[in-house]
């Protein structure tokens, strides 16, 4: 087991003494297995070695002999021993100790000055979460069981124990003289894992001795189908993507199926909670959205979004609106609005081309504008547009121009109060004609 622990730290890049190792440690069987044979082969590598232990509280005292077992266990195999308490207001839940305990890692990870969380799941774990996968609904996807190693805010969490049975797990404990923590909420049907345990798995058994292993194979089967379509899923993205966005027609170019599952690799991408009625649900509103040049955006979570119009979609993020104005007192100095400068530089000549009306810069005649300013839209903006006899509503030119409603707010104005003199990339007032030389040539540039 410990050379099998070795092989799976070599692969990984963390048998090296420049890496901390934090552990996971509830101090049952399995983390107690875990810390005690790293603890074994740090004597080769001397890597930092490092243990977390969230007390859930729930167990009133026999919770907080835990926590001293653990750090018993620490002090005497010379590990560093972090520790926090959980407070009452969480509910008592398998989801909701799952979501406090990453963000309790966060916390450790912090104080420990490293990214690298080691927890200690099992062989064991592994058949339970498919079944409980197969009972909720799933795909192959989700046939693929725990992965051995995966990204959660900035951590890189590492399952080394993957390969091994929870009797493997006891064996060692037992051969080692280890004491783990005996924690009576693991014989608790009324959590889901634990009746998948002790109530659905022996009865399995009654079927196929070997009804583990046999799960082990459907898994491993699994990821092995899966890498076959990802491999052919990244040739198909190649074909429909243009810097991470996709192109609408050649996305609705493919079948079904396929548009199904690339849904499918986004919402697990983003971490999103999904079902099939979620990713029919996205379909149809891609299908929707393509008719609309201007677009459409589909509320994913509170703050993201998918966009998506006749040419191309892609996620979005929901950003608070900014109010930031740049007063503009003097023509021959350059001002900046976020990444963006402003300028004006005095012109006499009349060009011989104008340019076109989505371009950062334009001729311009500023003879007659006093109050100039550079901002984003507010209520109540309005623009005369280039051509035209009387002002409209900056929403409705913006709808005109087919701009979609997520980049309305990002466009940089130049204004005279409420008037919009100039919608960068957008188009002109038309009180800047020019009708014999320009005044001046305006640019907004990203810097």
């Amino acid at each position: 087991m410990i050379n099998a622990l070795k092989i799976f730290l070599k692969n990984n890049a963390l048998y090296s003494q420049n890496v901390t190792l934090l552990v996971g440690f509830s101090g049952g069987f399995d983390s107690c297995a875990l810390l005690h044979m790293l603890s074994v082969l740090k004597k080769e590598t001397n890597y930092t070695l490092c243990a977390a232990h969230l007390n859930h509280g729930w167990r009133a005292d026999s919770a907080d002999n835990d926590e001293i077992n653990c750090s018993e266990f620490c002090k005497k195999h010379n590990i560093e021993f972090y520790t926090e308490k959980l407070g009452n207001d969480i509910p008592q839940t398998e989801t909701a100790a799952r979501e406090a305990r990453y963000k309790f890692f966060e916390r450790a990870a912090k104080h420990f000055n490293t990214n690298i969380i080691l927890t200690a799941h099992t062989k064991s774990d592994n058949v339970e979460t498919l079944i409980y996968r197969v009972a909720k609904g799933t795909g192959i996807y989700g046939l693929c069981g725990i992965e051995p190693q995966r990204e959660l805010n900035g951590l890189q969490i590492f399952r080394p124990l993957l390969s091994m049975s929870r009797q493997d797990i006891e064996n060692y404990c037992q051969s080692n003289d280890l004491s783990p923590n005996n924690d009576e909420s693991n014989f608790d049907i009324k959590y889901k894992r634990n009746f998948i345990r002790h109530q659905i798995i022996p009865q399995l058994k009654k079927i196929n001795d070997n009804a583990e292993s046999a799960i082990n194979t459907l898994i491993e089967n699994a990821v092995s189908d899966n890498a076959i379509i990802n491999e052919y899923l990244q040739q198909i993205k190649q074909t429909i993507s243009i810097e991470n966005k996709y192109l609408t027609p050649k996305f609705l170019e493919q079948s079904k199926e396929v548009q199904q599952r690339l849904i499918l690799d986004f919402v697990t991408e983003k971490k999103l909670d999904y079902d099939k009625n979620k990713i029919q649900e996205i379909l149809t509103f891609i299908k929707t959205a393509a008719t609309h040049k201007a677009g459409k955006t589909l509320s994913l979570t509170s703050d993201l979004w998918l966009f998506c119009s006749a040419a191309e979609m892609y996620p979005i993020k929901n950003e608070i609106k900014n109010n930031t104005y740049i007063k503009i007192t003097d023509l021959s100095k350059k001002y900046k609005i976020d990444n963006f400068e402003f300028s004006a530089e005095p012109c006499d000549i009349r060009p011989k081309d104008f340019p076109l009306e989505n371009e950062n810069y334009a001729y311009v005649d500023l003879s007659n504008q006093t109050n100039l300013e550079i901002r984003y839209r507010k209520d109540g903006d309005r623009i005369q547009p280039f051509g035209m006899k009387n002002s409209i509503k900056l929403k409705d030119f913006f709808i005109n121009k087919s701009i979609p409603q997520h980049k309305k707010d990002k466009i940089v104005l130049l204004c005279n109060q409420d008037e919009v003199l100039w919608a960068c990339n957008v188009g002109l007032n038309e009180k800047l004609r020019v009708t014999s030389n320009p005044t001046h040539i305006i640019r907004i540039e990203e810097v």
